[in-house]
Order: C-alpha cells, then sequence, then structure tokens
C-alpha cells in the first residue's frame, strides 16, 4: 500500500508536473501526488493555483548559493519525511508510470518500516557500488524522517546541513555541481541507527519495456497494450512535447500537449 507518490522539481522542469500528475492518478487513482516546488516565486503567484488543479503543492524557497537543481532532487525526501505514518514512494518529475502492475509489485515487496530500494544492481560493480535509483524509493513519512531530517530542522537548515559532506565519493555535497542524491542518500542511510533497506531488482528489461530519452522509440500497439513499463521523458518538456505526443495522448486523451504547459 503506497499513500502518497512524491514528486520535486525547480522551475527549469515544472512543466512535467501536469503530465507526471496525471499519469499517477491514472494509473493509481486512490494514490495523493504531492509536489515539492522549489522556487523563489512570492505566495500568490498564479503558477501555485494552476499546480494544485493537478496535485498537492508545498513551496519551498532556494536557499542562496546552492544550486536549485540539487535542492530540488533532495525536497522530495525532505517532504516525504513530514508525512507521518504515510507511505510516500518517491519518482523523479520527468518519469511516469505506463501501467500499474510493475510499481503495484514493488509496493507490495516492501516490509513495513523498511525503505524499498529498487534497482541497487544497476551499480554493481562499479564506482557507485552501494548506492541505488532514487526511483521508487518508499517507505512511510516517520522513516524518511529518521535519516533526512531527525532534528526537524526547517527546509533552509536542512539544505545547509547537507553542505561539505564528503564521506564516499564526494558527491554528498549539496553545494557542488557534482551533486548526488544517490550519494546523499547512502551517506545519510549508513549514519541511520535504524536502516532498514529492503532491496528487489528491477527485474525487467529496460531495452525491451521502458522509454527512456536515452533510445527514444514508441511501438504505439504496445504502447496501448500496456506493455511498456515506464516513461523516462525527453527534457525539457517544452522542448520535446510533439516527440512526446504518443506518449500524452495514451495518458490524457484529447488533449495537446502544448495546453500541459504551465504559464
Amino acid at each position: 500500500m503506497v499513500d502518497k507518490i512524491i514528486l520535486s522539481t525547480d522551475e527549469t522542469f515544472r512543466n512535467f508536473i501536469p503530465i507526471a500528475s496525471l499519469a499517477w492518478r491514472k494509473f493509481f487513482p486512490s494514490i495523493d501526488v504531492e509536489i515539492a516546488f522549489v522556487t523563489s516565486r512570492r505566495s500568490g503567484d498564479p503558477i501555485f493555483d494552476k499546480i494544485r488543479k493537478y496535485a498537492n503543492l508545498t513551496v519551498y524557497e532556494p536557499v542562496s548559493g546552492i544550486p536549485t537543481a540539487n535542492q530540488a532532487k533532495v525536497a522530495r525526501h525532505i517532504l516525504a519525511s513530514t508525512k507521518e505514518e504515510k507511505v510516500c514512494s518517491i519518482e523523479d518529475i520527468d518519469t511516469i508510470p505506463l501501467q500499474s502492475e510493475y510499481f503495484q509489485k514493488c509496493f507490495d515487496a516492501r516490509p513495513p518500516s523498511s525503505v524499498l530500494a529498487v534497482g541497487a544492481e544497476v551499480f554493481e560493480g562499479t564506482a557507485d557500488e552501494g548506492k541505488f535509483p532514487m526511483s521508487t524509493i518508499t517507505a512511510e513519512g516517520n522513516t524518511f524522517k529518521q535519516f533526512i531530517n531527525p532534528k526537524e530542522l526547517e527546509f533552509s537548515e536542512i539544505i545547509k546541513s547537507f553542505v561539505d559532506i564528503r564521506e564516499f565519493d564526494k558527491k554528498e555535497d549539496i553545494s557542488k555541481h557534482s551533486f548526488s542524491d544517490e550519494s546523499l542518500m547512502r551517506y545519510l542511510l549508513s549514519r541511520c541507527r535504524d536502516n532498514n533497506i529492503h532491496h528487489i531488482t528491477r527485474d525487467v528489461d529496460i531495452r525491451e519495456d521502458w522509454i527512456d530519452r536515452s533510445w527514444w522509440s514508441i511501438d504505439s500497439e504496445k504502447l496501448y497494450k500496456g506493455k511498456y513499463v515506464t516513461c523516462n521523458f525527453m527534457r525539457p518538456y517544452e522542448s520535446h512535447m510533439h516527440a512526446c505526443g504518443d506518449i500524452i495522448k495514451y495518458i490524457v486523451p484529447g488533449i495537446p500537449p502544448r495546453d500541459l504547459i504551465l504559464e
């Protein structure tokens, strides 16, 4: 059981919010979609109401001197840490489900009070061994809190606490352009006394079962039969929305891709 899908972005990829939210609601209508938006926009900006048509919204003001893209990567974990007993699954803003079975199988594999990690095998035998992808990391809000924000700090203070961390690969430091949230999560979980991580493999052929920006190709018949698992969009949305037209039509028939841009 999952209660919330949590996504995050800064201004750069905000236009994925509509299609990502609609896709999760299509395949998991009982799950709330939550957006963590790192932005300098002031309260009352009309874009906030536009986002709320698609998902619940939490706005975080960026910390000066730290790349907002890095802050956006961890904003989803920070938001998850506030959700108490609710089970939260974290996903990338530019990744959507194309069917429910794969993700439900992952969710069902998680024992209570554990952190579900999917796909650590992709790093085996590499310099990144010991990390796992952030996609589909799932746990109760209180479990996220144990390793993300045990001191209940405000957003700005949490972000500042992630500066100058250099433990395993020097990519844990959120102030650097080389920052990796996968590296930071490995560090934070290693320091957590109750880091009960439950690993499962992806158990799919990504070349066959995913639509991915690295090898963009769409078999429309396969798409409409629900044979694809997920889509990792080409970025940004506004520059590639027409190439993504088949997928958008599959998720929300009758809505032109341009109508999903947040202006």
